[in-house]
């Protein structure tokens, strides 16, 4: 077998890489990579709680809520770095959710680059999709 081989299939491309030095990916990174997707899926409800109610409190304070009014605006620090950490959050938890959804039984699927890398294959075979 050769270093590099492409196979063609009803328009999906199969790669397979049999270079040592690309194989590096041993089942320890794999069982690591279980545990932060797990670790990511057990965080998901109490950020859910926590943005839930700052957002309570975002959106009685500016709807004018007279008792979340009293107690003044938040600093204008933590005004301007909310939204930031906000989106930031969402964008890090929503892509773990899509990546864990779109991956299938022993590989990891990157929509946004169209490609599948199977983590149990030796060779490292990649798959465009």
């Amino acid at each position: 077998m050769t270093r590099t081989q492409l196979e063609r299939d009803d328009g999906l491309a199969v790669l397979t890489l049999d270079n040592p030095p690309l194989n590096q990916i041993s089942g320890e990174v794999v069982d690591d990579l279980i545990a932060a997707v797990d670790i990511g899926m057990v965080l998901i409800p109490p950020v859910a709680l926590k943005l839930g109610s700052t957002g309570y409190r975002f959106a009685r304070y500016y709807l004018g809520s007279p008792v979340y009014r009293a107690k003044g605006p938040p600093l204008l620090p933590l005004r301007l770095l909310a939204p930031v950490l906000v989106l930031t959050t969402l964008l890090v938890f929503a892509t773990g959710v899509l990546e864990m959804t779109a991956s299938h039984a022993g590989s990891i699927l990157s929509p946004r680059l169209g490609v599948a890398l199977r983590l149990d294959a030796e060779p490292l075979t990649c798959v465009r999709v």
